[in-house]
């Protein structure tokens, strides 16, 4: 924030980051994740990190909430069948 984040205050596209509760977020907007995966898992598996970050990518994953960790993923997320949001 500290090198770019004026510049991106000027062009309207401030950093963003997502809720403390991960993709669970949304249940309460109607949507529940029907799949999430970890880009570095998926990087891992694909063979397009270093060997040693494949080794790391090995560890388990959290599936609790995550807090300050780092994380990167893609969330497939399907209509509730509970109905309208809330």
């Amino acid at each position: 924030m500290r090198q770019i984040g004026s510049l991106l205050n000027e062009a309207h596209a401030p950093l963003q980051f997502s809720p403390e509760e991960g993709p669970g977020f949304f249940t309460r907007h109607g949507w529940r994740p029907a799949a999430v995966h970890s880009i570095f898992k998926w990087a891992a598996k694909m063979k397009r990190i270093p060997y040693l970050m494949r080794l790391a990518a090995l560890l388990p994953e959290s599936q609790g909430r995550q807090g300050s960790r780092p994380w990167g993923g893609v969330c497939l997320m399907e209509k509730s069948s509970a109905g309208a949001p809330t």
